[in-house]
């Protein structure tokens, strides 16, 4: 996938992940139960 952090970086933190899922799901863009299955 390669896809780029914000930072431009090619390696992503988990935190970073988890912010963005976490946004994701504020925004609606994600049901809340789905990101919860995955932890």
């Amino acid at each position: 996938m390669r896809e780029r952090t914000p930072r431009g970086r090619t390696r992503w933190q988990p935190s970073s992940v988890k912010m963005l899922l976490e946004r994701a799901e504020r925004l609606g863009l994600m049901p809340y139960e789905s990101s919860q299955d995955q932890m």
